[in-house]
């Protein structure tokens, strides 16, 4: 069993990362599960929230159909 990366995995890999590292807040410190949704961290969450939707990336194992980006699908 080959547990590489494809080409296209590892793109879609620097991709997010790439996209991370320009969308989060600059003094994001990072949260635990359960204090994201906590009233300080709510707002991010919320607004990150929204950005991977619009990139398709909230849902990726969902099917095109149901608006996910259907990354998981053979």
């Amino acid at each position: 069993m080959n547990f590489r990366f494809s080409d296209q995995e590892k793109t879609f890999r620097e991709e997010v990362q790439s996209w991370i590292k320009n969308e989060l807040p600059a003094d994001w410190q990072g949260v635990d599960h359960e204090d994201q949704f906590d009233g300080q961290n709510w707002p991010v969450t919320q607004k990150m929230a929204k950005r991977l939707a619009a990139k398709g990336w909230l849902t990726l194992a969902w099917p095109k159909e149901v608006r996910g980006a259907g990354s998981f699908h053979h």
